[in-house]
């Protein structure tokens, strides 16, 4: 897999259309299934699934991704705070960009 910049663009697309379009297209039929056991049970499925294509796409990107001991560092203690430490995904990946960009920031002034 080569560095190239509209394969990751074209992953993330793919990976997330569905997801996307059919709670777009669902939203109004919210208060409708909320207590509908049977959909309850298919929606379990469908984030299984989402999960799965995530790691499965994960797996794919990380020899690329951990090339240097930043990154290597910044995705470590990031999966220690949200297994372990339970923290909300969307903060820990705010976090994980700050430092990212404090590293670049620090290597480029030095």
């Amino acid at each position: 897999m080569g560095s190239n910049p509209t394969l990751g663009t074209s992953c993330f697309n793919n990976l997330f259309a569905c997801p996307r379009l059919s709670s777009l297209s669902s939203a109004h039929y919210v208060d409708r299934v909320r207590d509908s056991k049977t959909i309850q049970t298919f929606l379990a499925g469908v984030d299984a699934a989402v999960v799965g294509g995530i790691a499965v796409v994960s797996l794919e990107l990380i020899p690329e991704a951990l090339v240097r001991w930043p990154a290597m560092v910044i995705s470590i203690i990031s999966f220690l705070l949200i297994v372990w430490v339970k923290r909300n995904v969307a903060l820990v990946a705010v976090g994980a960009m700050a430092g990212g960009i404090i590293y670049s920031a620090l290597r480029a002034l030095a």
